[in-house]
This record gives C-alpha cells, structure tokens and sequence, in this order.
C-alpha cells in the first residue's frame, strides 16, 4: 500500500487541516453577524467599520490557510512514512513593524555540523549587510530565560539550529533551553516567548531515525507557539542537508535585505527545500549579495609567519579570521588528542584500549565483517542495546595530499585564534589538527564549493553532493590555481568537522561488564562517477591493533531498544549484514538469564510462545555467531531461526530476509505480534532493508489477518504507538 502524505518535510499537517477549518467557521460566522446590515449601521459607523475590518481579516486568514494547504504538493512514499513523528509548521509567517538588525545565532550542535552551519550563516549576514550585530553562541551560552528575554527586543532576530542525537534528545549544549521550554510550567514560557522573533533550523536524517527525525526542531518550535518569522525548516541528512540549508540561508538573507514587514519580503507558504531550484528560492539581490561574499572572503594577504612553508617565510592569511603559528616543535602526531584537547570531544568521551580488532570471515581477503574489542575504562556502564560511539582520525595519506595544497609547514602549532569562532582547539599542530578535527572525506558546503570553483551557479546536488566529492578533489579537479591559494584559515574555518560514528554494541553487560564488541564491516563502494571511496571510521577501526591501540569512545545509551522486561513476552528478531551486532547482544542477553536461572530456564520463555530469528548474509562465509544462534535455540530463547543469504547459496535459490518472512514466518509473526503481544526489533540499513521489513510486515496483516491495506495499515500503527516494534536502523 501506498500512503500521500506532504512532500516535504516542512508539509502541511493535521494541525493546519484543522486551522482551516476553525478559521473557515470563524470567517462565516463574523460574516453571518455583519450581512445583518441594519443593526450595525443603527449602532454608528464605528461599529460597523470594526465588523468589516474583523471579517476582512478573517477571510484572509482563512484564504491564506486554505492556499498553504492546497499547494502543498503530495508524494507517494512508503507506508511506515505514516507512522512517523512528521513535522508541523506554522501556515504563515507573522507580521512584525520592525526590521532586525541584531542577529543572535543560537547552536545545539553534538557532531559540529550545526555548529558550522551557524558560522557560515554568521558570516553570510556579515558580507550582506556589514552594519549588523551577528553573534555565534552554543544554546548554552546563557540561562534559559536570558535567552528568550534577549531576543525580545523588536529590533533581534534568533536563529536556533540544531540536531537531534540518541532517541530524540538534545545535544549536549542545548538540553538546558530543551527542558526549560518543554518544562510543566506553560505559563512561563508562554509568557517569556511571546515577544520572542526566531527562526529554527534542524539537522536530522529521517532514513535513519524515522521516528524521532528533527525531533529536538520540532518539539522546540511547538513550545514556542509555532511563531517563527519563517516557517520551521527540516534539513535531511538522508537527502542533501547542506542544499537544504543554503536554501534556507538564502531565505534568511531575503528577510532580512527587504524587511520582515513587507508582503513581497518573501513567500509567506513553508519552504518545500527538496521541490525547489536555488534560483527559484534565492533572488537575485541574494545572489548578488553571494557573489559579493565570495570576493570578499577569498580576500586575503601574505604575511611573515615562523610556520610558513615558503623559503622568503611568508604564508596566505585570511584578513577575516587570522590564525597565528609558531614554527614546529616536532614531527609527532598524537594518535588522538584526549590528553591535549578534551573539549574536542563530548562529555562523557574516555581514551580506551583496544583488546582485539579480528576478521570474523574465512576468508581474509574479503569485505567480511569484523569484530572490536574494546576495554572499558572506569565507571563506564551500558545496557544491552546500547551504542558506541567512536571518534575516527582522517588517513594519513588525506592529510598528507591537503598539506601539499597548503603554504605552511604540516607541524607548525597554531597557538592563537583571535575570533572566539574558531572551531577547534589550539595549541595543537596543523597536521593535528587536519588529522582529527575536520573530516576531509566529507562533502564540503555549498558555500565553500563556490570559493574553491571560483563560480555561484554550481548545482550542488548533482555536481558535489550525490558523488560524493570532497573539497579536496575539487581542488585537485580544477583547471586553475585558484583553488590552490586559499589560505589555511579557509580550510579550518569551513571544512566540515569530525563527528563521532555510532555502532551497535554486540555484547550484554551480564557476562561482559568491563568490555564490549563491535560489529563492523570495512566500507568500500564506487561513486557514480568511478572513484573509490572507504568508509573514515571504518577504514580507521581497520587499522586499530588489539592490545597496542586505543581509540576515544562513549557511550551512549539506546533506552527504547530493549529486550522486554519478561523473557517470556515473544520476541521477533529481524537483522541484515551490520544489524547482526545489537541482535547478538540480545541473544547473550536471553542466554545468560537461562544459564543463571538453572533449573528453572525451561520454563523462562513460556510454553508455545513463539520467539524469531531472522538472519541475513552476504553469504554463507558471512555468516557469524551460529554457535550463539545455536546455543539460544537449545534453550529455548529462540524457537525457529531462518538465515538466508544473498550470494554463494550452496543449494536452493538464494533469497533476502522478507523472502524467508514471506514463505515461512508470516503466520508466525502475525500470530506473536496480534495474539501473543510480542515485540518485534529491526537491525540493519534505514534505506532498503528497514524499508523491506516494514512493507512485508504490511503483507502479513492482509494476508493472514485477511484486511485492506487501510485496515493493515491501522493495525501496524497501533502496534508502533504501543512501543513494540523497535528500530536500530542506520543510515
């Protein structure tokens, strides 16, 4: 079944369905008191010019309401699309008498990205309208309540930007400002935002947490009465995210070069950013304004520097954001800076061994999975679950061909940064720095592309974002040296920055309480235009030797991923490739609990309950943890298994997980999820295998519950809202 639903993220919702209809009745029942024309004009022409006025307004309202609906265009998309947290916009941007001209930039960044989006936009404002007060602070900058009193003023506008980590929570310097604004007391917040002008940006990937994507954007928005100047803006990892906020910082700009309080400043309906060309979005005074940055950013001079390359001791400086260098102390390069630079990384981050980094294939020549051990450091607890997540270092050789680009020595130490913006820490090397603060094989903005070509009308989508080229090939690409004489500042201030890779933990606490595993399988495919690409983390994970390495992790904990509460609620267990890791954890989990239980482990997981394992594989040399698999089965935690493979099959056709669903387990599961109240997990990619699982689930219902797609399709969603389908889906 196939299900409409708001092309964009920024879609029109149930809640505008109903403003319509509230302001369609408030309209006709104004106009309905007004048609009586002799009691108003018996009562003056005050009376009767205040009916008009409200029934005017009140058919403009409706009529704008009706027009957000009506154009908002609809998408075919895949019926678990249903289920999910969608998001909700205001239908109109409100009218304010003043122009801002104070801008207070406002992140809640965990990874950076937030952060670096929030600089770029500083610095576009500044390049547009040089007289503007622009500031960059992390939400918590300052109090909850200073904030809000801050941006009250009519002449400030705050733009909010941020991500989502974990379930649906805050980063780490937004969860002050997130529990204040979704605090008990409404009275208070509604009362300290009411004055409040702001515009909120967030970051999410809605293929890879479907059901809590933008969450932390969302809920904000809602505490602030859905008023932002601008409608809420939803950007899509999963998509094209930097697209999706050069877009909106091009609507930013348009508000504010014409005024928040002209009707033809901008368009007033929510912005589909997926649906429109940037030309469409920008004007050309924006555009103008773009090319203007450009010109004045590459701006630059050469001045002496002790860590400069060149042998007359001069080195390309930025005249915006000047670093200062002093000349190389040595040659070493930490393999991570926890001891140097703990700001680096979030609270909770701690330097641990390596105990064992082993191919879990036969064949040692293959992409098979591979299985890291890791030594927890004091104090440090997970649940079965739970994630890991590393801090990854770019390859030497990366490192090694952008230092050739630029004019400084690679070890020269970057002791002072004399804008409070600077993005990483100091007193640290170049080389350090390029190693473990920016991603160099990340895509680069949008904006950072048009300085590197040297040219405004590039389609970043195509161009940059869907080969995934990284600023250093477009460097190499170039015909010219233009993008050969940006100067370091450049690199560090817009590259973006390193983020830490979550993994599912493969263990249980029960029997490993002081170390953990992670499954992982080393990344390597082919863009479309034929260049090799590997996976940053999993390349870095590859090369980690047991007992000699060690690596900054934290954990971070997965709440609504658990095993149920009674070993003998029925399980279904779902996982493809990678997905197997969390799926062994539950698997110890169930076995430990018999083990510890003795005698009474027969009767652990019920009679005649039904607990399923399905299992998929590249083939049968990638198959892992039968002995696990095995070893539940003999006890009961598991009753039936099914393992399929996608290659190499030895006999049979080979087939896919949904395959093995379809033929052999649909009563089943239909019988464990609508009779038996069981909890069914899903481990793997977002992008096809969620997907697949989620459409032969819908299967079931019809077929074994004999229902129509509408009646299948209520039924899974009752299932979600009872929280037993569990997600651990990657992107």
């Amino acid at each position: 079944m196939m299900i409409l639903r708001p092309a964009s993220s920024l879609g029109v919702t149930r809640g505008a369905t109903r403003r319509v209809a509230s302001s369609t009745q408030r309209a006709m029942s104004i106009l309905s008191s007004c048609s009586m024309m002799r009691p108003c004009l018996s009562a003056g022409p005050q009376v009767l010019l205040r009916s008009l006025s409200k029934a005017t307004g009140a058919i403009e309202g409706t009529l704008s309401t009706c027009k957000s609906f009506a154009q908002s265009s609809f998408r075919i998309c895949a019926p678990f699309s249903n289920f999910r947290f969608m998001s909700t916009v205001s239908a109109a941007i409100p009218s304010c008498s003043t122009s801002f001209t104070k801008i207070r930039i406002r992140f809640a960044s965990q990874g950076g990205t937030a952060q670096m989006f929030s600089m770029q936009l500083c610095d576009a404002i500044q390049d547009a309208f040089g007289d503007f007060q622009v500031d960059v602070a992390p939400w918590a900058s300052v109090a909850p309540q200073d904030l809000l009193l801050q941006g009250s003023d009519p002449e400030t506008l705050t733009i909010l930007i941020c991500s989502t980590t974990g379930v649906g929570e805050p980063p780490d310097n937004g969860r002050d400002l997130f529990r204040y604004l979704t605090s008990d007391d409404a009275t208070k917040t509604n009362s300290s935002s009411s004055n409040f002008h702001y515009c909120i940006f967030g970051l999410g990937n809605q293929a890879a947490h479907p059901n809590h994507y933008n969450a932390v954007a969302k809920t904000v928005d809602h505490a602030l009465g859905e008023s932002g100047v601008l409608p809420l803006a939803l950007g899509n990892d999963a998509d094209c995210i930097e697209d999706d906020f050069d877009q909106w910082q091009a609507q930013i700009l348009n508000l504010l070069k014409h005024g928040n309080n002209s009707a033809t400043a901008i368009d007033k309906e929510p912005l589909d950013t997926h649906d429109q060309a940037p030309s469409i979005v920008a004007s050309a005074g924006v555009r103008e304004s773009e090319a203007n940055a450009t010109q004045q950013e590459t701006a630059m001079k050469t001045v002496l520097c002790p860590g400069a390359k060149s042998s007359n001791g001069r080195r390309r400086v930025s005249a915006k954001h000047p670093l200062q260098l002093q000349a190389p102390l040595t040659s070493y390069v930490r393999t991570n800076l926890m001891k140097v630079a703990p700001e680096l990384y979030p609270k909770g981050c701690k330097e641990l061994r390596v105990q064992a980094n082993d191919s879990l294939n036969s064949d040692p020549a293959s992409n098979g999975l591979h299985e890291l051990r890791i030594e927890l450091g004091a104090n440090m607890t997970y649940g079965t679950g739970d994630h890991f997540e590393i801090f990854p270092r770019n390859p030497d050789f990366l490192v090694d061909a952008l230092c050739q680009v630029l004019d400084v020595d690679p070890h020269a130490v970057i002791v002072y940064a004399n804008d409070k913006r600077y993005p990483h820490p100091t007193k640290i090397s170049v080389y350090e720095t390029l190693s473990h603060c920016v991603d160099l094989g990340a895509v680069p903005s949008p904006s950072f592309c048009k300085r590197i070509l040297d040219r405004t009308d590039i389609d970043y989508k195509n161009e940059v974002a869907i080969p995934r080229k990284t600023a250093l090939e477009l460097v190499l690409s170039m015909s010219s040296t233009k993008g050969l004489n940006l100067a370091l500042e450049d690199w560090l201030y817009n590259l973006p920055p390193m983020q830490g890779r979550y993994y599912s933990i493969a263990t249980t606490p029960l029997l490993h309480p002081d170390e953990l595993y992670l499954t992982y399988r080393p990344v390597k495919y082919v863009t479309n235009q034929g260049s090799l690409r590997r996976g940053t983390c999993t390349s870095y994970m590859s090369n980690l030797t047991g007992g000699t390495s060690h690596l900054v992790g934290a954990i971070k904990s997965n709440p609504t991923f658990r095993l149920p509460d009674d070993p003998a609620t029925p399980v279904i267990l779902i996982a493809g490739g990678c997905g197997v890791a969390p799926i062994r954890g539950f698997l110890e989990e169930r076995i430990a609990f018999a083990t510890l239980s003795g005698n009474k482990a027969a009767n652990m997981f019920g009679t005649h309950k039904h607990h399923l394992l399905f299992l998929g594989f590249r083939n049968p040399a990638d198959a892992v943890y039968q002995d696990l698999v095995d070893q539940a089965k003999a006890l009961g935690a598991v009753n039936k298994s099914f393992i399929t493979y996608t290659t190499g099959c030895s006999s049979g056709k080979c087939e896919q997980v949904t395959d093995s669903m379809r033929k052999y387990g649909q009563e089943l599961v239909y019988h464990s999820l609508t009779v038996e109240g069981g909890h069914l997990f899903v481990c793997g990619g977002a992008r096809s295998f969620g997907a697949a699982v989620q459409r032969e689930l819908l299967e079931v219902f019809k077929k074994i519950g004999n229902m129509s797609e509408e009646a299948a399709a209520q039924r899974l969603r009752d299932i979600v809202s009872e929280g037993r389908i569990h997600e651990d889906l990657s992107d």
